[in-house]
């Protein structure tokens, strides 16, 4: 089959509030550049949906926040 490629990128930022809490925010994307893997192609001939893509092999693109504090 193709190959799947997806790149992810998380970005990570710790903040001091005191001396013994720390306050961690990150932002992550997965497949960040959006590209898409089809799959399915159908080869049936006597299939009405003959030679169209049904699937994608890959995930969309997602975000995902997160906030922490550590003591």
């Amino acid at each position: 089959g193709a190959a799947i490629w997806d790149q992810d990128l998380t970005v990570r930022r710790q903040f001091g509030i005191t001396e013994r809490y720390k306050f961690v925010f990150s932002a992550s994307a997965f497949n960040v550049f959006n590209v898409v893997s089809f799959g399915g192609l159908t080869t049936s001939i006597n299939s009405s949906a003959f030679g169209q893509l049904s699937t994608q092999q890959n995930n969309p693109r997602k975000l995902q926040l997160d906030a922490r504090i550590s003591f």
